[in-house]
């Protein structure tokens, strides 16, 4: 079994403000991942929507790179819009953010068996603590 937690940060929660994001996974309960990016462009549009799913998708990517799709596999996140939208609860709509929803979504044909979870940020606070390190 896998277990992915994710999550995004953006100040100013602004077009042009500086977005970063973590993720950790676990296999078995040991971790085999976690990673943290920043977006240091000044150009692209910037939102907390955006950031938190940029990473959930780099979580599922990486897990499709490396194989571990065709597990039963779990993503938290305390972020709504992507874990409902995600779990096909809310609709994307044309929002900042839709682009990279879509592509998130266009990832789920390659997990048979995936699942979402909405987690107290308290829970997801390596995830959290990942995405405010690079900042």
């Amino acid at each position: 079994m896998i277990k992915a937690y994710f999550a995004g940060i953006c100040e100013p929660n602004c077009d042009g403000g500086k977005m970063g994001y973590g993720y950790t996974i676990y296999h078995h309960e040991a971790k085999i991942r976690e990673f943290a990016h920043l977006y240091k462009r000044r150009d692209i549009i910037a939102s907390n929507h955006i950031s938190d799913y940029c990473g959930v998708y780099a979580a599922m990517h990486w897990l499709i790179l490396h194989g571990f799709n065709s597990e039963e596999v779990y993503i938290f996140g305390h972020a709504k819009l992507p874990i409902f939208q995600l779990q096909a609860l809310w609709s994307v709509n044309a929002g900042k953010y839709s682009f990279i929803a879509i592509q998130t979504r266009a990832l789920l044909f390659d997990f048979p068996n995936i699942k979402f979870e909405l987690i107290p940020k308290s829970q997801n606070m390596e995830a959290v603590n990942l995405a405010e390190s690079v900042l």
